[in-house]
């Protein structure tokens, strides 16, 4: 393979910008169209908007309509009084003004001279001129808007050359005669004269824009369209001074609005905020790039340092103050850079990896240098920058999965890369299986990089592949000499330690490799066995192998043992830096500061960097730190936050206590309140106000005399039901995302009861226990009867069904049949078999009459009486049937209980029913076992005629005998059913033979284990 030669010059991208959060109507506000925001005196952020008036808190937007109130919805401009009224500027005739959550009508302009209202704010004051009828609305708190005459003189002034400037007095512009006017009420006149080089600068000015002017701080404030300086006439000093805002921008900027707020002017531009104080300083610039389609209207900042930016068809972005410390990095106009890789090369420069394969560089004036371009035409996955390995100063080595291995040398002017050579590398296997024996094939090892780790002393760089990872030789050359495989396994990380030993990180656990010992799969401790291994760094200082894993958190590997530091538990690594004795990790979560403590096992996350701190995507991909700052990588781009904080918010959060609402009516808010009967429900509402929290905020509250402990919450309404009368104290207090804490609000309440809300309730339980308690006396006095007449009928059935099943037993027939067996036996002479069969036929009719007297018999009883009944009827017929008994070993019949002449009609059927008609060659089988619920299972079997053929051949005999000895059985079960609970079941089948004739009958008698 013949050497390749890339050369790139470096083109200069964009510059830095911040991440906001963005609103929009789908968060809550009425529209995207936001002209401007401010913020009231309780800390709520007011909007004004195209489609009516926003208030926010944080986490809900309440907006306001014309179906709350609102003349308009187009409301272009508010301002708050000093009684925490929020006034609306509408195009229209009517002044209205939000108070407790409802719009007011104060006043409507009838005037045919009516033109405008005209607002004139500050910290201090709120006058609003009625342009045309000559007067000032000035609010109060007792008549809603009190009016004041202005002198005639004022409405004869064209508005570009006259400026509100207090609730009674006004600002006269002259430009002709390089003057200014100061007109009070009560006909008070006082001019100002410029010098005369002032006064040729004042001359040239454009005066006829009438909303590039402001009054503050008895200073002028007077911005010329489409210039870059802001001037600024002293009524103090009657001197004319300027701001050169391109130099404060870096562009000329446009002027949007003035806002004094918070005793600060903030000067509101396209470009950003720029804010002085009162003494005139320039204490705070905001500069923001925002996309192209965005079209700033109005921003401000907040008491907290949040900056507002309000677009007309973006809806509003918003950036906290630590915020501030984060910058993002754009290239090509691009906001998504795509980060995937991020190191510090050997002169301290940032070098970045992208996902679509450009390799960039971030210059000393903190912009990207692009040093390779991207790869065009290919998957993103195909086209990432893997890895980046730092040789030296000016040297390092990338990888890109569709490209060999690259060697990059860097300079001031051109980046030259040399993929490396592998045709040409001998290679040594150790004996690991490869197919890499041919050039062609060779190239392969080049493709698939996973991770690149470099040790100097050893010129040797380890290659970590998705499949055999490998050393490359260098021996002090710029190319690899010789090429040694390590494994086949999948690795995705690797690390050297000082004396040149190789760790490697698989999929399932950690591996490592030495040129003595070769490779081995660490002895490591459970922890790290089966562990999925992303990232290894390697703390020669503290002599630990720092491991990321794939949601296991950072692990450390110190001295033979192994722990998880404390807080990045659960989360995917992606990256690991080292810094001295602090370790940054980037994570599926955000970026982690880990402070590595002396004794190592109490090392833990100090820091965690997330979207609240300015980075744009909460999954981080890469990370590395210099001397100020820390880099961090992401699918939206590079993020830069300074070490030591340039801009921060320690503004604890401000609790609203937003009202009580007993019985779901609710009620205005205050400290106490008193109640004169018991409620059944009562609400407790508030708000925790601060906007760098983003909604992280929990509240902390107690209810004493109902909470045994202080509870804590995110819900900002809590409720209790059936208080008793008393006196009670409810607390709370609100903490925000960086734990501080409100100040604690307290709400005494009181419940009082009169006589008959103490006492009835208790009356009328009691009369309700005691009617309850007299009808379930009755109640179970009737179910006693009954249950007794019931037992009792049951009782009387169960005895009249055992003599009935005792004579349906003593079959006439069998009684008939015994003895003329018997006759037949003595007059054959066969005295010897007569005397047998009578004394069975006598056992078994004692067998009969004793078993009556009892409900349940033993097993050994019960098959004691089948087995005489059995041997008689055999008697009788000799060699026409054979009958055989089998019993499960583990069944005990002197302890096992079955119900009294259970088995015996069923053995009768089948003897006199179906082997009765068979001439010779019958069977009868009875086999009794246990199942898993410790049921006795008895199985009855024949192979006689069957129960149709039975019946058809009775029929034909003419019998109107029929034994009722099986509905008597039917009917005892039953009746044990209902008195003891016993559920004794029977089934009964026909067997048939293939041909489907008649094989005989099976009879199944399952019965419960009786105690």
């Amino acid at each position: 393979m013949s050497l390749g030669l890339s050369l790139f010059w470096a083109v200069s991208a964009d510059g830095q910008t911040y991440h906001f959060k963005q609103y929009t109507a789908n968060d809550g506000l009425p529209t995207n169209a936001v002209y401007g925001g401010i913020q009231d005196q309780k800390g709520f952020i007011w909007f004004y908007t195209e489609h009516g008036v926003s208030r926010f808190d944080g986490q809900e937007f309440r907006n306001y309509t014309v179906e709350d109130g609102l003349p308009v919805n187009d409301v272009w401009y508010l301002a708050e009084d000093r009684q925490g009224r929020i006034w609306l500027n509408t195009f229209g005739t009517k002044l209205v003004a939000i108070e407790d959550d409802s719009v007011k009508t104060y006043y409507e302009s009838t005037d045919p001279h009516f033109q405008r209202f005209d607002f004139f704010a500050n910290d201090q004051d709120l006058a609003i001129y009625e342009k045309g009828t000559g007067q000032l609305l000035i609010p109060d708190s007792q008549r809603g808007l009190q009016r004041l005459p202005v002198p005639k003189v004022i409405d004869s002034i064209p508005d570009y050359l006259l400026l509100p400037c207090s609730r009674d007095t006004f600002l006269q512009f002259h430009k002709s005669l390089s003057q200014i006017t100061l007109i009070a009420n009560g006909g008070f006149r006082e001019s100002y004269l410029l010098d005369k080089q002032d006064a040729a600068t004042w001359r040239r000015l454009n005066h006829n824009h009438r909303h590039s002017r402001t009054y503050w701080n008895k200073e002028l404030f007077f911005w010329p369209p489409k210039d870059s300086l802001l001037y600024y006439f002293s009524l103090k000093t009657g001197k004319l001074l300027h701001y050169n805002l391109k130099q404060v921008f870096g562009a000329t900027p446009h002027l949007l609005r003035y806002q004094q707020l918070h005793g600060q002017l903030q000067i509101q531009t396209n470009l950003g905020l720029f804010i002085l104080d009162n003494q005139l300083n320039g204490v705070d610039t905001l500069k923001f790039q925002l996309a192209a389609d965005s079209d700033v209207h109005r921003s401000f900042r907040d008491r907290e340092g949040n900056y507002w930016v309000c677009t007309k068809d973006r809806g509003v972005f918003f950036l906290t103050a630590r915020q501030r410390n984060a910058k993002l990095f754009t290239i090509e106009g691009r906001y998504e850079v795509g980060i995937t890789h991020i190191r510090k090369s050997g002169k301290g420069a940032i070098v970045a990896g992208t996902r679509k394969g450009a390799l960039l560089k971030l210059n000393p004036n903190e912009e990207f240098q692009l040093l390779l371009p991207e790869l065009k035409g290919q998957l993103n996955d195909s086209r990432n920058i893997n890895a980046i390995c730092v040789r030296d100063d000016q040297h390092l080595w990338i990888a890109r999965p569709i490209l060999p291995l690259e060697y990059v040398k860097l300079s001031n002017h051109q980046t030259i890369t040399q993929p490396v050579d592998y045709e040409k590398l001998s290679i040594e296997d150790h004996g690991i299986p490869h197919f890499f024996d041919t050039p062609a094939r060779k190239l392969g090892l080049g493709l698939g990089i996973k991770d690149l780790a470099w040790h100097a002393p050893s010129q040797r760089l380890c290659v970590a592949r998705g499949t055999h990872s490998y050393l490359l030789h260098f021996e002090g050359k710029d190319r690899p000499q010789r090429l040694e495989l390590l494994t086949s396994k999948r690795t995705y990380a690797c690390a050297f330690s000082p004396d040149g030993k190789i760790w490697l990180g698989h999929i399932d656990g950690l591996a490592a490799y030495t040129t003595e010992e070769g490779y081995q799969p660490a002895l490591a401790p459970e922890l790290i066995q089966g562990l999925y291994i992303q990232k290894l760094i390697y703390d020669s200082s503290h002599e630990i192998l720092w491991i990321g894993s794939d949601g296991g958190g950072v692990i450390a590997l110190y001295k033979d043992t192994a722990f998880t530091v404390k807080g990045t538990e659960g989360l995917s690594i992606n990256d690991l830096h080292l810094e001295d004795k602090t370790l940054f990790v980037a994570t599926n979560q955000g970026a982690q500061l880990i402070r590595i403590s002396p004794d190592v096992i109490h090392s833990q996350v100090a820091e965690t960097y997330s979207i609240r701190e300015g980075i744009p995507s909460v999954e981080t991909q890469a990370i590395t730190s210099d001397s100020g700052a820390i880099y961090i990588g992401s699918a939206m781009g590079l993020a830069k936050i300074s070490k030591q904080e340039a801009y921060f918010n320690y503004r604890h959060p401000k609790l609203y206590f937003s009202g009580l609402e007993v019985d779901e009516v609710p009620l205005p808010p205050d400290t106490s309140y008193t109640m004169n009967s018991v409620p059944y429900q009562l609400s407790f509402s508030f708000i925790g106000l601060s906007f760098k929290s983003l909604g992280d905020i929990q509240y902390f509250y107690q209810l004493k005399g109902v909470d045994e402990q202080v509870m804590q919450t995110s819900d900002r309404q809590i409720r209790y039901t059936n208080l008793s009368p008393g006196e009670y104290t409810f607390t709370v207090l609100a903490e925000d995302n960086n734990q501080q804490r409100s100040e604690i609000y307290t709400v005494n309440l009181t419940i009082h009861s009169n006589f008959w809300q103490q006492f009835m309730p208790w009356i009328i339980a009691m009369l309700v226990v005691a009617l309850t308690a007299w009808l379930f006396y009755r109640w179970r006095l009737h179910r006693h009867r009954q249950q007794a007449e019931q037992e009792n009928a049951i009782n009387r059935q169960f005895a009249e069904l055992e003599l009935q099943a005792l004579q349906a037993q003593m079959n006439p027939h069998f009684v008939f049949n015994s003895l003329s067996a018997i006759q037949y036996f003595i007059a054959a002479n066969e005295k010897q078999q007569a005397d047998n069969y009578l004394s069975k036929f006598a056992m078994l009719m004692r067998q009969f009459l004793e078993s009556s007297k009892t409900r349940y018999l033993s097993l050994h009883q019960e098959l004691h009486l089948i087995r005489l009944y059995i041997e008689l009827e055999q008697m009788r017929f000799p060699n026409r049937f054979e009958a055989d008994i089998t019993m499960e070993p583990d069944i005990n019949p002197y302890t096992t209980l079955i119900p009294t002449m259970l088995l015996q009609p069923f053995v009768e059927n089948a003897i006199n029913h179906g082997l009765f008609h068979k001439m010779a060659g019958g069977k009868l089988s009875l086999d009794i076992v246990k199942d898993e619920n410790q049921m006795l299972i008895c199985t009855l079997k024949d192979n006689g005629v069957g129960r149709t053929a039975a019946k058809s051949i009775q029929q034909k005999a003419g019998k109107a005998y029929r034994s009722r000895a099986m509905q008597i059985t039917n009917e005892r079960l039953h009746a044990l059913r209902v008195i003891e609970g016993y559920d004794v079941k029977v089934e009964v089948a026909d067997l048939t033979n293939q041909d489907g004739s008649a094989a005989g009958t099976r009879v199944i008698i399952a019965v419960p284990e009786i105690e």
